[in-house]
């Protein structure tokens, strides 16, 4: 009877290690993806600043800093449409 439940016991707590394992997995996945489209908006935003006269190290690191991807796009529109770095500072 004692290794019975042992049996039970130890196929128990492998189900729940797999089941960790893929949790984790999915987890890391979705956190991978929002930090690539995090890295894909910072670098694109500073690709644009950079073809009309660079960022500041400065504003490299304010942008850098952003984690809010609704911020980071509206900063993606700004300075598609700024004239000038200047302007899409005024436009943060």
């Amino acid at each position: 009877m004692c290794e019975i439940m042992e049996r039970i016991a130890e196929e128990e707590r492998r189900q729940g290690r797999k089941q960790g394992r893929k949790q984790g997995r999915r987890q890391g996945r979705r956190q991978g993806r929002r930090q690539g489209r995090r890295e894909g908006l910072l670098g694109s935003i500073l690709a644009i600043l950079e073809d009309k006269g660079g960022a500041t190290p400065e504003l490299k690191a304010r942008i850098s800093r952003e984690r809010d991807e609704e911020i980071l796009f509206r900063w993606l529109r700004s300075a598609a449409k700024a004239d000038s770095v200047e302007q899409f500072e005024q436009m943060m």
